[in-house]
C-alpha cells in the first residue's frame, strides 16, 4: 500500500512537470519557457511562427497524414525563433505521440481551434486577450485558478493519506505496554522490539533503492530513444536532400543518366540502412551510412574498380550493374560501396 501511494505522488509530481495544453485558449504552457510566441498553420501547408517582432514562415510536407518541416535546417531556424531548447520541448511533450518534438508541436497546432497555438511559460497564468468578452474572461480566470491549485491539492491529499497509513502501521508495530511487576516478583526489563524496527528500515531502503533503479532505467531508455530518433532524423534528412531530391529533378528533366545513377544510389543506401536496422549488416554498410551524412573516412579502405578493369577481377554479381551504368553513360557512383567495392569512372 505504501509503495502504491508513493508511486501515485511521484506520478502527480511528474505530470506537473509536463507541458499542459489549454484547448479553450489554444495555449501550450511549458515549465521553464520564458517567451510568449504564436505558432499557426496557414493556407498552402505553411507554418508561421512569431516571437515579438521576429516572424517567419516554413513550408510543411505531409507524410502518412502528418505534417512536418521540410529539412533539419528549417527545424533549427524554427527553434531559434521560438528561443526554445529542443531538449526542454522534447521533455515537455514526451507523453505526446509523434516522431520528434517539433512534429508533436505541429500536430498539436493542427488540432487547435483556428490551427493556432500560443506558447507560454507553465509557471505563470496566461494573459487573457483584450478582445474576449467580459463574461468569457472571468470564466477563463476562474478556470486558470482551478488548474493552478488542483495538482498541489491532490499531491497534499496523497501525502496526508501516506502519512496516515504509515502512522497507522507504526502504531500496530509498537510494543504493547508491560504491566508493572508485583513487589514479590523480580522486576524484568522489557527487551526493545529491534527486529520490527530493522525490518521497517530495510523495507524503506529497499523501496528507495528500487525507485533509484527505476529512474536510472527510465533515464537510460529515454536517452537511447532520443539518440535513435536524432540519428534517424540526420540520416533520412540527408537521404532526402542528397538522393531523393536529385532523383526527382532528374525525372522532371528527363535525364536518363542521372535517373539511373540516383536510382542505384537509393538502392544502395536503402539496403545498408535496412541491414543495420535488422542486425544483418555487411562490413561496408556503416561506411555507406557515414558517407551519406558527410563522413567519407570510413570508405577509404575499400578497393576500386572501373570500366577498364579486366573481367576476371570484377565480381560476377557486379558485372550486370556495371553494364547498366555504362549503357546509360553513368561514369561513377562516387565513394558509395556496393558488394565491398567502389565503382569509379
Amino acid at each position: 500500500m505504501r509503495k502504491l501511494l508513493s508511486l501515485i505522488i511521484l506520478s502527480f509530481l511528474s505530470y506537473s512537470l509536463l507541458a499542459q495544453v489549454d484547448e479553450e485558449t489554444t495555449t501550450l504552457h511549458i515549465n521553464g519557457y520564458a517567451e510568449n510566441t504564436a505558432v499557426s498553420i496557414i493556407p498552402n501547408n505553411k507554418l508561421k511562427v512569431q516571437n515579438k517582432e521576429v516572424s517567419d514562415t516554413f513550408i510543411l510536407i505531409k507524410k502518412d497524414n502528418k505534417l512536418s518541416l521540410n529539412s533539419s535546417s528549417d527545424s533549427a531556424k524554427f527553434l531559434s525563433i521560438l528561443n526554445l531548447d529542443y531538449n526542454l520541448l522534447n521533455e515537455s511533450l514526451i507523453d505526446q505521440a509523434g516522431n520528434n518534438a517539433i512534429d508533436k508541436l505541429i500536430d498539436i497546432t493542427s488540432k487547435m481551434k483556428g490551427q493556432k497555438l500560443i506558447l507560454k511559460s507553465g509557471e505563470l497564468a496566461p494573459e487573457i486577450s483584450e478582445n474576449v468578452e467580459e463574461g468569457q474572461a472571468i470564466k477563463q480566470k476562474n478556470d486558470l485558478k482551478l488548474k493552478s491549485w488542483i495538482f498541489p491539492l491532490l499531491i497534499g491529499l496523497g501525502g496526508i493519506g501516506l502519512g496516515f497509513i504509515m502512522g497507522k502501521g507504526s502504531r500496530k508495530d509498537a510494543p504493547k505496554s508491560v504491566p508493572a511487576p508485583s513487589k514479590k516478583e523480580p522486576i524484568v526489563k522489557a527487551e526493545p522490539f529491534t527486529e520490527s524496527v530493522v525490518t521497517s528500515n530495510n523495507n524503506e531502503k529497499a523501496l528507495k533503492k528500487e525507485l533509484v533503479a527505476l529512474k536510472e532505467k527510465n533515464d537510460l531508455i529515454t536517452s537511447k530513444t532520443k539518440d535513435l530518433i536524432e540519428g534517424d532524423n540526420i540520416f533520412y534528412t540527408a537521404a532526402f536532400e542528397k538522393v531523393l531530391l536529385p532523383l526527382q529533378k532528374a525525372l522532371d528533366e528527363g535525364d536518363q543518366s542521372e535517373v539511373v545513377k540516383y536510382t542505384n544510389l537509393s538502392m544502395i543506401y536503402l539496403s545498408s540502412i535496412t541491414r543495420v536496422k535488422i542486425r544483418k549488416k555487411q562490413n561496408y554498410d556503416d561506411a555507406n551510412i557515414q558517407l551519406l551524412i558527410g563522413n567519407n573516412s570510413f570508405t577509404k579502405d575499400f578497393p576500386e574498380i572501373d570500366f577498364q578493369t579486366s573481367l576476371d577481377k570484377i565480381p560476377a554479381n557486379l558485372r550486370v550493374l556495371m553494364e547498366i551504368l555504362e549503357t546509360h553513360n553513368v561514369k561513377s557512383l562516387g565513394d558509395t560501396i556496393i558488394k565491398g567495392y567502389k565503382i569509379k569512372g
